[in-house]
């Protein structure tokens, strides 16, 4: 699947566990408007591995249109009695559309 949108935040790289695995998380404005109404749309998708050190060469900035490839990634774990669900939107192949 692919998105695309404007970059609203950029967090900075994170590095976890023993093998040093890297993440970076971006916020996507996917903002639409339809029939007057204004329908906020912000998706955070996060990069790993060699994506990582492909999103810090592009330099991307707020404001930047990003498109890129992704899978959502769903998981669950039984906490204090109840199951908890989360979903991950992993991304790739990265393409700055345009400058801000």
């Amino acid at each position: 699947m692919e998105l695309q949108g404007k970059v609203h935040q950029i967090f900075e790289t994170e590095t976890k566990g023993e093998k040093n695995f890297k993440t970076k998380r971006i916020i996507i404005d996917r903002t639409t408007e339809y029939q007057g109404v204004r329908r906020e749309n912000y998706t955070e998708v996060q990069f790993s591995a060699a994506n990582v050190e492909i999103v810090e060469n592009l330099q991307l900035k707020p404001g930047d249109v990003l498109k890129c490839n992704f899978d959502i990634n769903g998981r669950f774990y039984p906490k204090n009695g109840e199951t908890k669900y989360f979903q991950t939107v992993t991304a790739w192949n990265p393409t700055v559309i345009s400058r801000s």
